[in-house]
């Protein structure tokens, strides 16, 4: 083997100097075979090296690479919260369907649908909505790589940089195990973005068109009024473009949000009195008025809570976990300029789209604020920015000339660093704040079961019932009052031949008769005292 390579290494040092010595007196050689095969060679490992570091390849493995940190850092045994009781309890088999409010929409129902109609397991679910989100990561990035002119670009590497950056963050991290719609809606408007631009580049791509369509369809699916803001942004950017190429993109975006929107007024005609009357439910229900609400926001960046009800115990915080939070619309409006006065890119306009589309999207949220912000609220935004903010990076990184590249290549790789320790920091913060209160829900839905013996078909009255609902498959009424006598709720289920659990606040809670003679229930585990009394097992 040693000969063979000695050989062959020195028969190529004398083909190439035959070729310059003919090249100077003026008569150049035809190639011959070897120096044929040793060119083939040389192709053959720049393909393959381009192969493993393709933008594709390394887009595929930071979603692979999500799907992975969120198997290991989130746990998948983590009870349900209200929210996601709401959503999975519509499709998820042996549950009984909780209450679905006006300020809802299907589209997280449906995505949950394949595996919680299958099993209602909150392990299994989590473990399907993690895998699935890295699908979705993927396939919300892939669009970005089809933007740059040539796929061997450095602009095709904006794509998986952005995903990574999206990934990274605690929010994306937690919420892709979690049946909460605004991931998902990150997702979708990311790829109907992404998907546009390659619209107004290729106005016959069929694969743009339909992607434009489906994205835009299942954001306003998921949530009607942020795709129709969101969408509005992305509306303005392609009438400012010039051209005849925009009539197409801009009736995929509104065929997209038709179909979704569709849906939401079809459901309003038939459960809540009309479209007007359901939005202004909606706005009772969100509490949601006129005022800047920049600080709310702000104050949520680092959790710890999923919820911020009432928004005072998300207040204060470590300062670190926040800069990354202003440095990412300052990095995207650089990525802007950079894309904007690049020399000779007739593409260089397609990236202040995501920022126009978050822009938009922001108004709301920034001007008719809910009474209480929540982290998982602006994560469309943080996905849009990352594409020109990784714009930026990538751009610094390859056009800086050396010995100058070098030191923008550390102080980025430094950055990175300290931004995912900093997340991966806050993440275990909120898991910390979180899991205890999730787990005394399936601490008291165990005692229900193994101690007081309840099981379907049953109900369950009181503080608690939404989140415990789901793990016994009983049907539920919140509220924080004592029932009195003859509560038609507790009447219904009774005459339905329901057992009826009635959970208390302490011991000393008093009930009216007849419920004061139930049976009383005090159970105690590690974590929780549940309080209850149970209805007598019928016939």
């Amino acid at each position: 083997m040693v000969g063979r390579t000695e050989l062959r290494q020195s028969h190529i040092t004398v083909l190439t100097r035959r070729d310059v010595s003919d090249d100077v007196h003026g008569s150049v050689r035809p190639p011959t075979c070897e120096s044929a095969l040793i060119e083939a060679h040389t192709s053959s490992l720049r393909a393959s090296s381009y192969r493993w570091s393709s933008p594709d390849i390394l887009l595929i493995f930071v979603a692979v690479a999500y799907c992975i940190a969120g198997l290991l850092r989130v746990p998948r045994g983590m009870s349900p919260t209200w929210d996601e009781v709401v959503y999975l309890s519509q499709v998820a088999t042996g549950v009984e369907p909780v209450p679905f409010s006006e300020t809802r929409a299907w589209g997280m129902a449906l995505i949950a649908a394949p595996i919680a109609v299958i099993t209602p397991s909150i392990v299994v679910v989590r473990t399907y909505l993690t895998l699935l989100s890295g699908l979705g990561l993927y396939l919300a990035f892939r669009p970005w790589l089809g933007v740059a002119r040539d796929d061997r670009t450095w602009a095709s590497y904006v794509a998986p940089a952005a995903a990574a950056g999206y990934a990274t963050l605690w929010t994306t991290l937690l919420f892709g195990s979690m049946a909460y719609p605004n991931i998902w809606l990150s997702f979708a408007l990311t790829a109907g973005v992404g998907h546009v631009c390659r619209l107004l580049a290729k106005p016959s791509s069929r694969g743009a068109l339909i992607g434009v369509c489906a994205s835009f369809t299942l954001a306003s699916l998921l949530r009607p009024t942020d795709a129709l803001a969101a969408g509005g942004g992305v509306l303005l950017a392609i009438v400012l473009i010039r051209g005849p190429r925009r009539i197409l993109p801009i009736m995929a975006v509104l065929g997209g949000l038709g179909l979704g929107w569709a849906v939401w007024i079809v459901e309003a005609y038939a459960r809540f009195g009309g479209p007007i009357e359901r939005l202004r439910r909606v706005s009772e229900i969100v509490g949601s008025q006129f005022q800047f609400s920049l600080g709310r926001h702000l104050d949520t960046v680092d959790g710890p809570y999923i919820a911020c009800i009432p928004q005072r115990i998300c207040q204060g915080g470590p300062w670190e976990a926040t800069v990354w939070w202003f440095a990412l619309p300052g990095l995207a409006l650089l990525g802007i300029a950079a894309s904007v006065f690049a020399p000779r890119d007739s593409r260089r306009h397609f990236y202040v789209l995501p920022a126009l589309s978050c822009a938009t999207f922001l108004v709301p949220y920034m001007v008719l604020s809910p009474e209480n912000s929540q982290a998982r609220f602006l994560m469309p935004a943080y996905a849009l920015l990352m594409v020109p903010a990784a714009y930026f990076i990538v751009w610094a990184a390859t056009h800086t000339r050396s010995p100058a590249r070098w030191a923008v290549v550390i102080v980025v790789s430094v950055a990175l660093i300290s931004h995912v320790v900093v997340q991966q920091a806050t993440l275990e913060r909120a898991l910390d704040y979180n899991l205890p209160t999730m787990q005394k829900f399936a601490d008291r839905a165990q005692i229900l079961r193994n101690t007081a013996g309840v099981h379907r078909p049953c109900l369950l009255y009181g503080p608690g019932a939404i989140q415990i609902s789901y793990l016994t498959g009983c049907a539920a009424h919140y509220t924080t009052a004592v029932p009195n006598t003859g509560d038609s709720v507790i009447s219904a289920a009774l005459a339905d031949g329901d057992r009826v659990v009635v959970l208390l606040a302490g011991a000393n809670t008093a009930l009216p008769a007849p419920y004061a003679r139930w049976q009383r229930v005090e159970a105690r585990s590690k974590r929780v005292t549940l309080h209850a009394a149970v209805s007598p097992q019928g016939p």
